[in-house]
């Protein structure tokens, strides 16, 4: 596909080229996820990695040749730091503008991590339903220290970084307002909390899954807010979501959805 001369963005609004995905590492869930420690549970144990670092960078350096956005799966820590060499490398021996090149997902991600996400301009992409589903996994897994690090939207944030909200679905519940829910509680189906200081107040959970999301995809300019000359694209809720208890939003009726200003849907 680098051959073909297509990159991100040819298309248009309805169907277009997104972004040249790489898998670096598993699951979350564990224990695929590459780790720079070993997990908790496993001494020997230290997750999968799926591409030594030298054929990593030749396959983001072609691609961030070739003018693509790069996104990469990484969960695991080492993933993360693998993730950043490669697309660092990429940029030093090809300077782009305007890369937003991706982490999807950026699991553990401790304070040295967290640094260069921001200095190399890199938008993470988080799930924050995996708490629920998949976070007292993680205390098991990794070990509180780590858990506590796993998908750090609020430092992140503080920091300047944009980070986008996204559900990963078909594999966790594709609902956003669940997503929104768990960006403000970090809670888990066992009743632990990952990082209580990560928790992000309502407003900015609604922008992690809207605007963040939009300019995630390049798409900003499109959809992501409501303002005139973009999409329309809008799903109306049956009440005010600053007026309903926070662990209630995954169950809040929707009463319209439009697309493109048409009423698609209508409870």
């Amino acid at each position: 596909i680098l051959n073909t001369g297509l990159r991100t963005g040819f298309g248009d609004e309805r169907l277009r080229i997104g972004a040249f995905k790489v898998m670096t590492d598993g699951s979350s869930s564990g224990p695929t996820a590459a780790t720079r420690e070993p997990y908790t549970i496993d001494s020997d144990d230290w997750g999968i990695a799926y591409w030594a670092q030298d054929d990593l960078d030749n396959l983001i350096g072609r691609a961030h040749r070739a003018g693509w956005q790069c996104t990469v799966h990484a969960v695991g820590d080492k993933a993360i730091e693998q993730t950043l060499n490669a697309m660092a490398r990429a940029q030093q021996e090809f300077p782009r503008e305007g890369l937003r090149h991706r982490i999807d997902h950026c699991g553990i991600t401790p304070p040295d991590l967290q640094e260069r996400v921001k200095r190399q301009g890199i938008v993470p992409a988080m799930q924050p339903a995996f708490f629920w589903e998949f976070g007292d996994g993680y205390i098991r897994n990794y070990g509180r220290h780590r858990a506590d690090v796993m998908f750090p939207a609020k430092t992140l944030l503080e920091q300047g970084v944009i980070v986008a909200g996204s559900s990963d679905s078909p594999v966790t519940d594709y609902r956003p307002l669940f997503g929104i829910e768990q960006a403000q509680t970090r809670a888990t189906s066992d009743g632990d909390v990952c990082g209580p200081n990560e928790r992000v107040d309502l407003t900015t959970a609604i922008r992690m899954h809207t605007f963040n999301g939009a300019y995630a995809s390049f798409e900003e300019n499109i959809k992501g807010s409501l303002e005139p000359g973009k999409l329309a694209d809008i799903t109306v809720s049956s009440a005010d979501l600053h007026k309903v208890p926070v662990k209630e939003l995954r169950d809040l009726p929707i009463s319209i959805t439009m697309v493109g200003g048409r009423i698609a849907y209508e409870a």
